[in-house]
């Protein structure tokens, strides 16, 4: 029974290795890259800083003053005083219709084509000889992201050249959303292009993709599972002060792919294993967003939009880039944002906006009880990243943050920036078990590690590299054996010399 487990075991890890072992190389080689860049999707503080600086003294209409905006009122969540042209504008997300807006001074619609965004290009490109290289929507490898999707159509711009820089730009808000170099789009494609198949074809068939993923990953931790078994099963234990090897294998590369797999294998299997977890596969780990009963009930009734103030006078400021309406149980507050994300609050009292300190911890806790889902059992100022709430290049997360503790079942965690008073965050049993099952074994964000940048870094290009040379075994042995069943297919279809003779004796005779 046990040659017959083994036998089974030795054809499924072969199998699987033949089909995988190229793929292992792609995942390992295509992780060192990720490590240095993941999307070219503008981030909310490279927005802002590219933002144009709001005047002080700007003229602007009310929202009800806004067709456009009275027409999506209800389903409004997102609702902006940025500045263009010279021009204050209005900006509004919607969850269907995606980014809209209107000029703030007289209320009529804005439409951003590509005569109008030619300067808005050549100010981001720092040229004036620019090229526009058409409109896009998803069907293209730099507009196909998710973030982008609210701002379609958008509008190509580059500055030529082998070397191009790119810019895409919303036909919704004549914001920048999209930007790329020469080397960012090469680390793009060695990097998540690779490691996730992130090209737009493929990305597009949401089934596809997943569909992709799942199964490689899963196939190939099983391969991992499988060769580990059969490593420690193959050593000769008793091998000890005898002529025999501890290890059968005589030939170089089995050798080496039977000690590597011993030394890095368990690495192999974590790492293919958490790139799984990373898919969320059957929806075993729950979702980080705030429930949208929850988010609702904070947020409180929409007041009538005629109730709604202007968003623009509430302070001005060298360096601000855009006010933001925010509503917290029902009562208007505006935010303030300045060009390094700095933010300053406002609530609307006695028909004027009037500036506020951030929210203390027993305004928050008041706020939310009425509206949590269980009872807030305790909280905690983090003024500086924990083992569970940090941020890693891209990922930005804002400090100080108030922590909310839940006392129902699944210990869940509620984030709240004091700042603005937004609720952004959930946490609980299972996302926190997700964190360390992708967080942790796939992109190594270990507290000691992301305390210290360039360990993680060394870090991340030893084990990559340890992967790698596993991987690189597998590859040759696949390949040697594959040439050999081609060769033995071959001499079975091909008639031996004493066959090829045979007829002509006979006509001889």
């Amino acid at each position: 029974m046990l040659k017959r487990i083994r036998t089974l075991l030795i054809a499924l890890h072969l199998y699987l290795g033949v089909a995988l072992c190229l793929l292992f190389v792609v995942w390992f080689v295509s992780g060192i890259a990720m490590a240095y860049y993941r999307s070219p999707v503008l981030t909310d503080a490279t927005r802002l800083a590219f933002a144009e600086p709001l005047s002080d003294t700007p003229a602007v209409q009310r929202p009800a003053a806004v067709p456009g905006l009275a027409a999506q009122w209800s389903e409004v969540e997102t609702l902006r005083l940025a500045q263009w042209g010279g021009r204050p504008l209005y900006r509004w997300l919607t969850r269907d219709s995606g980014w809209q807006s209107a000029w703030a001074d007289d209320g009529s619609a804005a439409r951003f084509d590509a005569a109008a965004l030619r300067a808005e290009a050549q100010r981001w490109l720092e040229t004036d000889r620019i090229e526009y290289r058409g409109a896009w929507q998803a069907a293209g490898q730099w507009s196909y992201f998710s973030a982008a999707r609210a701002h379609y159509p958008l509008h190509r711009y580059s500055s030529g050249g082998w070397a191009a820089r790119e810019v895409l730009l919303s036909s919704r808000t004549g914001e920048v959303v999209v930007a790329t170099t020469l080397p960012s789009r090469l680390l793009y494609y060695l990097g998540p292009g690779l490691h996730y198949l992130s090209f737009y074809p493929i990305r597009n068939d949401d089934p596809l993709w997943r569909g992709l993923v799942n199964w490689s990953s899963g196939l190939g931790a099983a391969a991992c599972l499988f060769g580990l078994v059969l490593g420690l099963w193959r050593l000769r234990w008793h091998a000890d002060h005898t002529d025999r090897r501890l290890i059968p294998y005589t030939r170089f590369w089995m050798y080496w792919h039977h000690w590597t797999g011993l030394a890095f294998g368990s690495f192999t299997l974590t790492f293919v294993l958490s790139g799984l977890f990373s898919m969320n596969p059957a929806k075993i780990f729950p979702p980080t967003e705030i429930p949208d009963p929850l988010q609702q009930a904070w947020r409180g009734p929409a007041p009538p939009l005629e109730a709604v103030p202007a968003l623009g006078g509430a302070g001005h400021r060298p360096g601000l880039r855009e006010y933001e309406y925010r509503r917290i149980r029902g009562a208007q507050f505006s935010v303030a944002v300045g060009e390094a994300g700095d933010q300053r609050l406002f609530q609307w009292q006695g028909a004027n906006w009037r500036p506020r300190p951030p929210f203390t911890a027993a305004e928050l806790r008041a706020l939310l009880q009425p509206v949590s889902p269980a009872r807030i059992v305790g909280h905690r100022w983090l003024r500086q990243f924990d083992t569970y709430y940090y941020a890693r290049k891209e990922r930005a997360q804002p400090l100080p943050a108030l922590r909310v503790e839940l006392g129902d079942a699944r210990r869940t965690w509620l984030y709240l920036e004091p700042a603005s008073g937004r609720l952004f965050l959930r946490s609980d049993q299972g996302t926190r078990t997700r964190r360390w099952l992708y967080n942790g074994l796939h992109s190594l964000d270990f507290p000691f590690l992301l305390a210290r940048e360039r360990l993680w870094e060394v870090v991340i290009w030893l084990l990559s590299l340890c992967g790698l040379a596993l991987s690189v075994t597998s590859t040759v042995i696949a390949w040697k054996w594959l040439r050999r069943r081609s060769r033995a297919r071959a001499a079975a279809t091909t008639p031996s010399r004493h066959a090829r003779l045979e007829p002509a004796a006979v006509d001889s005779r």
